[in-house]
């Protein structure tokens, strides 16, 4: 087992780490860390190269894919912090999976195989959707 350093206290009651890690490397020769703080301070995608010149991307909480199949960022109000969460998608923007994994989901499937292209375009829509959620509440407190 494997965690973020920020996060350890939390996992390492359950069990000691085998592996922590504190910023974005490679691991095992082909598993890219890439911390995402935002859904939490230690959120963390994965990104792995596999034998067959595929690379999956393991968004964790921090997209996933929503009601219509879309994907969305893992902001939880009161519970996830929205700034760092906007600098992770901007991150997660330049990557090109060909296989997108996510552990939430609104749909039966948390994964699609994607053109890696057509990513970045997912992931505006993601950060485009999240922006405009918090211009809404700024409206929201200024009326009240």
């Amino acid at each position: 087992m494997g965690g973020p350093v920020k996060e350890r206290a939390e996992f390492a009651s359950r069990c000691e780490p085998d592996i922590l890690f504190d910023g974005q490397e490679v691991l095992l020769g082909n598993i890219e860390v890439i911390p995402t703080p935002g859904h939490t301070s230690g959120s963390t995608c994965f990104l792995v190269e596999s034998t067959h010149s595929k690379r999956y991307l393991f968004t964790g909480d921090t997209l996933f894919r929503g009601k219509d199949g879309s994907w969305e960022a893992g902001y939880i109000p009161g519970y996830s912090d929205k700034a760092p969460l906007i600098e992770s998608l901007k991150l997660l923007q330049e990557i090109k999976p060909n296989i997108v994994l996510s552990s939430g989901s609104e749909q039966d499937i948390g994964f699609e195989e994607i053109v890696p292209e057509d990513w970045g375009g997912h992931v505006e829509r993601a950060l485009s959707n999240l922006l405009k959620a918090k211009r809404q509440q700024t409206k929201e407190k200024r009326l009240s």
